[in-house]
């Protein structure tokens, strides 16, 4: 859309973005305010998705979005020395493009998703340049101890409890955008019966307890096994747990002779027949723990319209959802056994996550109070047509 023709309310947005593919938090923003009017660009890194090399810049246009691709040294591991040089790479790589294309671009905001903390400066310099503001967006509460976020002119988190976490991490008030996790309500939804439960060789009245994501020690693998080795072993209770991770031989290992089974992590596609086939959802782990696998997972499992046993503590605005349970293999088995024998109660627990995610968490809500809070307003015609 030329400058002549866009309507006086849209704004141009600069994304600078490590990661902007299919599934990031960066895309997915970028493109719902491209849709909403806005005029929006990006600078990424190059080899974030399969196939694609890392190696040179690059320039392409997806959903109207022209993004710049820069290049970067991969990391062999995550974390650890190698994703700093990884994260400098980019840095080092992307600044000239981010301040090219403020000048030549023009936006009114400029915007950095998840961001390593060496990648700030040359946002706060191209915002400077440019006059625009600058906005920082995280999804996960450790990443706030950048003393850089503190000359943001914005800084959101999408978290539990993200207005304290953002208080606590120094961040201003007149800076702070706190938000829920958010979830495509319409993407995932309640299922009457999964396709899964066929394929499992599920009796037709059998309770599935479902932990979905990493399978790594810190999400409580070692006490889900526990805890299935204590579930009727007539299959009548059936512990199911599907991802990926250093936990995986384990698991497997002890699926023989226990009400217990393994599925691969799903495509994005088939996520919700994942979702659907559980009765019960597990976060053996608590919900403040972060998920790499499975972001804004506790959204995810209430848009699924199922009730959620959790460890640790449970926030009073989500008791009607989330029960919590001891945070050892007999207080799981005893809390799913407990809750397996309750199917009214499973029912309304799981009518009210359905309502607690598209009140709280449906994302075009979070999105929208997103726009009005960093002073955006999408064009008219389409702001009224997904009204």
């Amino acid at each position: 859309m030329s400058p002549a023709r866009r309507p006086a309310t849209a704004r141009r947005i600069l994304f600078h973005a490590e990661t902007f593919a299919p599934g990031s938090a960066a895309e997915e923003l970028a493109r719902w305010f491209c849709a909403r009017g806005h005029e929006v660009e990006a600078v990424a890194a190059a080899g974030t998705r399969a196939g694609e090399s890392a190696a040179w810049w690059s320039t392409e246009e997806h959903h109207g979005i022209r993004i710049t691709r820069c290049p970067r040294r991969r990391a062999a591991l995550e974390g650890g020395l190698g994703a700093s040089l990884q994260h400098l790479s980019f840095a080092l790589s992307s600044a000239p493009v981010l301040l090219r294309r403020a000048r030549r671009f023009r936006p009114s905001l400029l915007a950095a998703i998840d961001p390593a903390a060496v990648l700030l400066p040359a946002l706060l310099l191209a915002a400077r340049r440019a006059g625009a503001q600058s906005w920082v967006h995280v999804n996960e509460a450790g990443s706030l101890d950048s003393a850089w976020l503190r000359r943001m002119n914005h800084v959101s988190l999408a978290a539990l409890g993200a207005e304290r976490l953002l208080a606590e991490a120094g961040i201003g008030e007149a800076q702070r955008l706190a938000l829920p996790p958010w979830v495509d309500s319409r993407a995932l939804f309640p299922l009457a019966r999964s396709p899964l439960r066929d394929n499992l060789g599920l009796a037709p009245d059998a309770i599935v307890a479902l932990y979905a994501g990493s399978l790594e020690e810190r999400q409580g693998v070692e006490r889900m096994i526990a805890a299935a080795r204590l579930l009727p072993a007539n299959g009548a209770v059936v512990l199911v747990l599907a991802g990926r991770g250093a936990c995986w031989p384990m698991v497997a290992a002890a699926t023989h002779g226990l009400p217990l089974r393994l599925l691969p992590w799903p495509r994005a596609a088939n996520l919700n027949a994942l979702l659907g086939l559980a009765d019960i959802h597990l976060l053996p782990a608590g919900l403040a723990t972060p998920d790499p696998l499975f972001p804004a997972k506790l959204p995810a499992l209430l848009a699924s319209g199922r009730p959620v046993l959790a460890a640790g503590a449970v926030p009073a605005e989500l008791a009607e959802t989330v029960l919590p349970m001891a945070a050892n293999g007999e207080g799981l088995a005893g809390a799913i056994v407990a809750l397996a024998a309750q199917p009214q109660d499973r029912r309304r627990r799981g009518a009210a996550a359905r309502r607690a995610a598209q009140d709280y968490h449906d994302r075009e809500r979070v999105f929208r109070r997103l726009e009005r809070a960093l002073g955006l307003q999408a064009a008219p015609a389409i702001g009224a047509a997904a009204s």
